[in-house]
């Protein structure tokens, strides 16, 4: 679809979303160029992701953004997450850069790409180079729907709720933002980003989500955005380090991060459990299912009694996101393979591995 491109960045997610008989994805439609002066970097290569529809009936591509959003307003918007997709509308966060980062969501109609609306949410900055150029592809999370809104967290100091239908804004809050400073001589002054990209969760009538630009995790009423509370993501008296926002399920949330497993109150915030994953660390994202937080973690994978937080571990050959359907486990890898695993039987190894 477009040009070969290394992607060096570890934060953008892959994945679609498959809605009317097309999967939604996103693709590298062009490069913005990079440019240096004796060495020192002007410009650095960014990339500009699209997104494209693929029949799934008769196999073949049904659309793409580079050219069904030609002469409109979001012709120059790029696309780095995997949409959200309902009954024949597909939702995603997208960026422009025109000087400042905007940051937007919108929304398009899933059989043929066109434009349905468009929001913008905030503007900011990344890191720059000396010149004032941007120093890397601005951050980027997918949005969440639910009961009519859609949520977005916008890597830009605030989250936004809006009206699934107009794209009209209901609320906005301002978190706590890790500070972008100026650069250092020659070279820019890259922020310390360690939460992996991770959706907004709805759990009841409350939203929470973890920043990749914020050192908190937060917890907002989805009616009205007000915080409910937040948390530190690493806390070394306690030797955690979260990087996964889990899942939610039964008034709950778990994270992942380190060697341990966190699970809280979604009304109060409060701890609930911690588990630790016997000196094992989470090597992937985990998912919810059963009533157990499954989490891979090198090697093994480990299974949590959400209620109890008691744990258990099976013996698996490839560690990576796992996801859960029916009764097998399906897992993926950094390195491109893919198992899936009995889920009732998982030690006894992959009932399929592809590279």
């Amino acid at each position: 679809l477009g040009p070969r491109h290394a992607d060096d960045n570890d934060k953008v997610q892959f994945g679609g979303a498959i809605d009317s008989g097309v999967l939604v994805a996103p693709y590298v439609d062009h490069v913005l160029l990079d440019q240096n002066y004796r060495g020192i970097p002007i410009k650095v290569k960014i990339p500009v992701r699209k997104l494209a529809g693929f029949d799934t009936q008769g196999w073949r591509w049904a659309w793409m953004h580079a050219r069904s959003l030609d002469e409109t307003p979001m012709e120059g918007w790029s696309f780095p997450t995997p949409p959200v997709a309902q009954e024949g509308v597909i939702y995603a966060s997208a960026f422009s850069i025109e000087g400042f980062v905007n940051c937007y969501v919108g929304a398009s109609a899933s059989r043929t790409g066109e434009p349905v609306w468009g929001t913008w949410i905030a503007s900011g900055q990344v890191e720059q180079t000396m010149f004032g150029e941007q120093a890397t592809e601005p951050l980027c999370v997918p949005v969440a729907l639910h009961d009519g809104l859609v949520f977005h967290s916008t890597s830009f100091g605030c989250v936004a709720a809006m009206d699934a239908d107009t794209g009209r804004v209901v609320w906005v809050t301002e978190y706590d933002q890790i500070e972008v400073k100026a650069p250092r001589g020659y070279y820019a002054d890259p922020r310390n980003i360690l939460w992996e990209n991770n959706a907004p969760l709805v759990e009841g009538d409350t939203l929470i989500v973890a920043p990749m630009d914020s050192d908190y995790y937060y917890a907002y009423d989805i009616h009205t955005g007000i915080r409910r509370w937040r948390e530190l993501r690493r806390r070394t008296q306690v030797n955690s380090d979260l990087r996964y926002l889990i899942g939610s399920d039964q008034g709950r949330v778990a994270l992942g991060g380190g060697h341990e497993v966190h699970c809280r109150d979604v009304g109060s915030g409060k701890l609930v459990w911690r588990a630790r994953l016997g000196g094992r660390s989470v090597s992937g994202r985990g998912v919810i299912a059963g009533g157990q937080v499954v989490v891979p973690a090198n090697g093994e994978l480990f299974r949590v009694d959400l209620d109890t937080g008691k744990t258990s571990r099976s013996t698996v050959g490839l560690t990576g996101n796992t996801l859960v359907v029916g009764d097998h486990v399906v897992i993926t890898s950094s390195d491109g393979k893919l198992a899936v695993y009995r889920n009732t039987a998982v030690a006894t190894g992959p009932e399929r591995e592809d590279n």
